[in-house]
């Protein structure tokens, strides 16, 4: 659950940085832990009856009720924005621009439009049954693509929320994009120690400064790509430090537990591990979702994450917040100071748990990481199957991979 404030008692204490913080956690968020029928008056057979009720505890509910009716008035107001696409599926009847795995394709690769159709109708109605409808060119289901279709009790709806449309297939920014992950995959054994001088990288880092529209991080002082900026995001702070954060290396006390982040990978192909979708017919099968698929070739030795493979590795099993949660938990232990704004920093008799500290930052933490997949049916729809470049670092885990 993420607390509401009251405002009446928040204007008790008007602290701005108070304010700022209770914002920045989401002062509009709804309650959700608590069912459908208990916003409704209490009755017969829930708890005690109606008539004996405090004059209190009858405050606090029409409150409680108040609170909510403003967040979801407030959450209303948030602009629809505009889901446009890139064109591509109107641009190729083929739709080869299109996302289309799991579906059934002819011997070209390209998807039996029937079953495109029955996907996008499947997306746009949400209808359960419209997905069981759809075609399957394999044995390996669409994985929650009714998603997009759920309503949440907290937030923003996910249909409210948007992406830019992708690059088309045919330009050539699509194209910087593909050339920069294609390196990628020949480096997936490479170091990221070693980019400054590995012949390959230096290679990579040549041709992708050479492309005519490459949109992906540079160098600031130089406007260049160089080993430093190679494959590295676009948010802030995706250039500071080194390639992998360094929460991904620290230990990390899990309760009564050390966690200590060396993790099971993929042999290299130097040590007699294999690379995948490296033949037209084993893309196909994937492409159709038509399994078995080759077993990895697991490394005897748990390491430290050091190559793209391993990455692959990490990504292809971790839990949803994995990452994410390690990094809270050690910010905790290390005794990194919460926001100011905080209802408890200044309390000497007083403390958080659940609402406003640790274990407050923690749940917010997965519960953020949960609500971010429900847009995605939605935001498959609208990239009309091209996967988006916060996204495209993963793209190399097939290719050094089993797929599942």
């Amino acid at each position: 659950m993420i607390y509401l404030i009251d405002s009446q008692q928040e204007d008790r204490r008007s602290s701005p940085s108070r304010r700022n913080f209770l914002k920045s956690i989401g002062a509009a968020v709804l309650a959700s832990t608590i069912p459908l029928k208990a916003f409704s008056a209490a009755g017969p057979g829930v708890g005690q009856n109606v008539n004996n009720v405090s004059a209190l505890s009858t405050t606090r509910r029409e409150r409680a009720f108040e609170l909510r009716v403003q967040a979801a008035r407030e959450e209303r107001e948030v602009p629809i924005p505009d889901h446009s696409n890139n064109g591509d599926e109107n641009r190729y009847p083929n739709l080869i621009g299109s996302y289309s795995k799991g579906l059934p394709h002819d011997s070209n690769g390209e998807v039996d439009p029937r079953a495109y159709g029955a996907l996008v109708a499947a997306c746009s109605t949400g209808a359960p049954s419209d997905f069981d409808a759809i075609p399957m060119g394999g044995n390996t289901p669409l994985v929650d693509p009714q998603s997009g279709a759920a309503f949440d009790l907290e937030g923003t709806d996910s249909h409210q929320l948007s992406i830019p449309p992708a690059p088309p297939l045919a330009s050539a920014w699509r194209a910087g994009e593909a050339v920069e992950v294609y390196w990628q995959a020949i480096l997936r054994d490479v170091p990221f120690s070693e980019y400054v001088t590995d012949s390959d990288a230096q290679d990579a880092i040549a041709e992708i400064n050479n492309l005519t529209d490459f949109r992906g991080p540079r160098d600031p002082a130089t406007n260049t790509v160089t080993a430093r900026t190679l494959f590295r995001g676009f948010t802030a702070g995706d250039l500071a430090g080194p390639y992998i954060s360094q929460f991904l290396y620290y230990t990390v006390e899990f309760g009564a537990a050390e966690v200590v982040q060396r993790f099971l990978t993929y042999l290299p192909l130097n040590k007699g591990g294999h690379d995948y979708l490296t033949t037209f017919d084993s893309w196909l099968d994937c492409q159709n979702g038509q399994g078995a698929f080759g077993a990895n070739d697991y490394d005897p030795v748990r390491r430290y994450v050091r190559t793209g493979r391993d990455i692959g590795a990490y990504v292809h099993v971790d839990v949803l917040f994995e990452a994410y949660f390690n990094a809270c938990l050690y910010l905790i232990d290390s005794g990194a100071p919460l926001n100011p704004g905080n209802p408890y920093v200044d309390s000497r008799r007083s403390s958080g748990c659940s609402s406003a500290t640790e274990p407050g930052c923690c749940r917010m933490n997965f519960r953020r990481a949960v609500r971010s997949i429900h847009p995605m049916a939605r935001v498959m729809r609208q990239l009309r199957g091209r996967v988006p470049r916060w996204s495209k670092r993963f793209l190399t885990t097939a290719s050094c991979c089993r797929t599942q």
